[in-house]
């Protein structure tokens, strides 16, 4: 069994969640099992009952040595091959009990601010050829795994047909399964005020989402053209038939990629700041903080891409050369030949 640890809540978002799932279902697709310990178990869906054997919750981080002892035992009772670490609070006092008690690990990072000791290193950013990723190993036999065709998604993004447009109709507005922290209204705004029917927007939030109720009343009283719909059956159909994403960093960033949608990306948190790289690929534009935001950037960037006619070409293209949606088998293959499994 490989035992994932990861840090997922409606404040946090469910981006990291959503990535252990896709992994771990890769694995079980080579049949090894799995187990989840971190989240509460009311974020568990009817699915996570095939992906995940057991679901330990682990409601409170008091400090990093006892998280890691107990996530130690937790594997050792279930005969653990190996792990998965997706939650960036863990520092290197965390890291040296794994390595200590023989455990190896996968583990995902987004900056590199602390000393790694994993055997398998995942960072999955567009701009991963431009950190120095040494200057925090701390082994020499450290296998990296690094740029966006690491990035790990659900099997069907592998599978999806984009759609052929170089207008802009239909507008998604989505910034994650928790909280957006008022992105979405904010942004709304700004699109209604500015474009008024202009655009068919859809909206996407999940049910961890504290502002639901108030998007639902504000989007009750605007025209046919704004829809919200929250926890989405499919929501790769309604990707890749979009032409245009406003969104948060993180997951979906590489998500929209592989569905070919050219992105406006606000960053919701500190970590989706490196969200820039895909700027810098010229497959979205992007925006900054939301906190830091100011009204008029994102009129100004539909601007763009709405005037510079051959600017969403350029991004499909570039989009199309980023992510292919296999990142889950090729981090499940490369884990399972180091453990000698493959």
């Amino acid at each position: 069994m490989i035992l994932f640890r990861c840090n997922a809540n409606s404040r946090l978002g469910f981006g990291h969640l959503a990535r252990c799932r896709a992994l771990a279902s890769a694995f079980l697709d080579y049949g090894v099992e799995c187990g989840m310990v971190g989240p509460d178990k009311i974020y568990a869906t009817e699915s996570d009952c095939r992906i995940f054997k057991i679901w330990v919750p682990v409601l409170n981080w008091n400090t990093s040595k006892e998280d890691a002892s107990l996530f130690v035992d937790i594997i050792h009772a279930h005969n653990g091959i190996a792990a998965v670490i997706d939650d960036y609070r863990v520092d290197e006092d965390y890291q040296i009990i794994l390595r200590d008690a023989g455990v190896k690990w996968l583990q995902f990072e987004a900056c590199f601010d602390k000393p790694i000791w994993a055997d398998w290193l995942l960072y999955a950013n567009p701009g991963a050829k431009d950190v120095d990723f040494y200057a925090s190993m701390r082994r020499t036999d450290t296998i990296l795994m690094v740029g966006a065709k690491y990035a790990i998604l659900r099997k069907e993004f592998s599978m999806v047909v984009p759609k052929e447009s170089d207008g802009i109709e239909t507008l998604l507005v989505v910034f994650g399964g928790g909280d957006d922290r008022g992105a979405i209204l904010f942004t709304l705004k700004e699109i209604l005020n500015n474009f008024g029917e202009q655009f068919n927007v859809t909206v996407i939030s999940g049910s961890g989402n504290p502002n639901n109720n108030e998007l639902v009343r504000y989007i009750a009283n605007c025209g046919e053209n704004v829809n919200i719909i929250i926890n989405p059956d499919d929501i790769t159909k309604i990707m890749s038939t979009s032409d245009v994403a406003i969104t948060s960093g993180g997951t979906l960033t590489y998500e929209l990629s592989a569905c070919n949608v050219p992105m406006v990306i606000i960053a919701i948190s500190d970590d989706q700041k490196a969200s820039l790289a895909w700027q810098n690929l010229n497959c979205g534009i992007y925006l900054g903080s939301l906190p830091d935001l100011i009204e008029g950037e994102i009129t100004n960037a539909l601007d763009r891409l709405l005037n510079e006619k051959d600017l969403i070409p350029r991004m499909k293209k570039s989009l199309s050369e980023t992510v292919d949606g296999n990142g889950a088998e090729r981090v499940s293959g490369t884990v399972l030949r180091g453990l000698g499994v493959l």
